[in-house]
C-alpha cells in the first residue's frame, strides 16, 4: 500500500489548512498512517454532495443499531469498491456521488468535520455486514498522545487537533 502520494499531497496542501509542515511530519503522518495499514487500502469509495468539487463528506445518522440508552452516531462510510458503495441501502443517487478518496484524506475528514462522530470502512469487497470503525473520539485522542509525545505545539491548529 502506497500512502506516500496521499503524505506529499497533504503537505503542500497544508497552507490553506493552517497547519505547518512540522505538524503534518510530527504528529499527523505517525498518528494516520498506522491506521490506514490497519484499514488495509490506499483508497476508499464514499458519498459526497453532488456538486463540482465538493468533497465534504455525506454523513449518515446510524440509530438502529445502538441500545436505548446510547446516542445515534454520524457516520462517514467508505468502501473497499464502487460497487458496494452503490448499493449501501442509504444512498440516494438523487444527492450524493460515489467519489474515490485517499484512506489518509478520509482519516482526516473524522477531524475536521465537528458533526462527524465516526467512520465506518467496509473493508472487503462484497461485504456490507462488517467493517472498521474509527471513532472521532480515538483518533483525537491519538492525536493528542503523539503531540504529547513529541512535543509539538499546534496551538494554530483545527482545536480536534489541540
Amino acid at each position: 500500500m502506497n500512502l506516500k502520494p496521499q503524505l506529499q499531497l497533504l503537505l503542500t496542501d497544508m497552507p490553506g489548512r493552517a497547519l505547518s509542515p512540522e505538524v503534518v511530519e510530527q504528529i499527523l503522518f505517525p498518528t494516520l498512517i498506522p491506521i490506514a495499514k490497519r484499514l488495509g487500502s490506499s483508497t476508499f469509495y464514499t458519498f459526497v454532495e453532488q456538486g463540482e468539487g465538493n468533497y465534504a463528506p455525506v454523513s449518515f445518522t446510524l440509530a438502529h443499531n445502538f441500545k436505548p440508552n446510547e446516542t445515534p452516531k454520524n457516520v462517514v462510510m467508505s468502501f473497499k469498491c464502487r460497487a458496494d458503495a452503490l448499493r449501501y441501502p442509504d444512498f440516494e443517487p438523487e444527492r450524493m456521488e460515489v467519489v474515490q478518496r485517499g484512506v489518509i484524506f478520509l482519516l482526516l475528514d473524522l477531524i475536521t468535520y465537528p458533526e462527524v462522530d465516526a467512520g465506518f470502512f467496509y473493508v472487503q469487497k462484497g461485504n456490507l455486514k462488517q467493517g472498521i470503525e474509527v471513532t472521532t473520539q480515538s483518533l483525537s485522542q491519538r492525536l493528542r498522545e503523539t503531540q504529547q509525545l513529541r512535543g509539538v505545539d499546534i496551538s494554530m491548529a483545527d482545536s480536534r487537533l489541540a
